[in-house]
């Protein structure tokens, strides 16, 4: 009802601070209002200083339940069915929610003055004369022939507009209510036609699942005893073949002359890393009586300082062949530390 409502009555005009109204909508008998209830409203200025165009909106409500949101200002309602339409003024204050009781202004209309006609003086009428106000007063006088036009009413092409209106709605309600009647039968029939498909394509596919699942099991056995067999003999094939190098490892391994064979000896003798330290170098040089690696195949390895320190790749490095000095290179000031084997 709130949603269906904001949608209708607020759709002319973007509302800045709009008031939650609630409470329930009763007719003159004091039951319940049900059908439909009519918004009009008159240009004026919101609580946002924006002027908002007149407009009209109407909503269909059930047990008088009415819940809105409104833009502050004051609103003209009606309700009821034909022939018994209750009309009342809605005015809406500056806050965040309001009763619909407190909201509603009803008029008191004039008491009606009855008259038999017995009381009525001739006051010098003939016969045919009827009482017409000649612009002063009341009197006696003869009716021009012919029929009144409706214009020569006030307020009856309103009021025949207004049962016009209201006959096309009803009329368009109860041909949407048949019509969602018909729409709900066929789309519970078309459920239940949906839920024997599903059900039906549901067993389809155990079956085929099942039937492939025997079949894949099937062939998983034939392929494992396949590779089960290739992989003994491999097996058997790589066994051979490592004893076959482990024997001829041991063979080269007797040689004393083998120059792949590193003694302890060797290894002892060989020359310890040289780590050097740096700060903001984009050139490190390295005299070999400083590295002490007699050698021009020197490994240059060099990191940051992070911690844990990362390494960090130089932009190129040279060893001189004849005096083994070595440079190392940087793209961008470095700090870190090289690493010389």
């Amino acid at each position: 009802m709130r949603t269906a409502l904001c949608a209708l009555a607020l759709a002319a005009v973007a509302f800045a601070a709009p008031c939650h109204v609630t409470g329930t909508l009763r007719n003159a008998a004091q039951t319940p209002a049900s059908g439909f209830v009519v918004l009009t409203w008159l240009t004026f200025t919101g609580a946002d200083n924006v002027v908002h165009p007149a407009g009209a909106a109407q909503i269909q409500i059930a047990a008088g339940r009415f819940d809105a949101l409104l833009e502050p200002g004051q609103y003209s309602i009606g309700w009821g069915s034909i022939g018994k339409t209750d009309t009342a003024t809605l005015v809406v204050p500056a806050t965040s929610t309001a009763t619909l009781a407190s909201c509603l202004r009803t008029t008191s209309p004039p008491p009606i003055l009855q008259l038999a006609l017995s009381q009525l003086s001739p006051s010098g009428a003939t016969t045919g004369q009827a009482v017409v106000f000649d612009g002063a007063q009341w009197a006696p006088a003869n009716v021009a022939a012919g029929a009144i036009p409706i214009s020569g009413v006030t307020g009856l092409q309103a009021a025949l507009d207004a049962k016009a209106t209201a006959t096309a709605l009803t009329s368009e309600a109860t041909t949407r209510a048949a019509a969602d009647t018909t729409n709900a039968a066929a789309i519970a029939s078309e459920a239940t036609t949906r839920a024997g498909a599903d059900s039906s394509e549901a067993s389809a596919r155990a079956a085929a699942v099942s039937a492939e699942a025997s079949s894949r099991t099937s062939a998983d056995t034939a392929e494992a005893d396949t590779r089960s067999a290739a992989i003994t003999s491999e097996a058997t094939t790589r066994g051979a073949a490592d004893t076959a190098n482990a024997a001829a490892t041991a063979a080269h391994s007797a040689r004393t002359d083998n120059p792949h064979v590193v003694t302890r000896a060797q290894v002892a003798a060989a020359p310890a890393p040289y780590r050097t330290a740096f700060s903001g170098q984009t050139q490190l040089t390295i005299a070999a009586g400083t590295h002490g690696l007699a050698s021009a195949a020197i490994a240059v390895t060099c990191y940051d300082t992070a911690g844990p320190p990362g390494q960090v790749e130089p932009d190129h490095v040279t060893v001189d062949p004849s005096t083994f000095e070595v440079n190392v290179y940087f793209a961008v000031a470095q700090d870190g530390a090289c690493v010389l084997r």
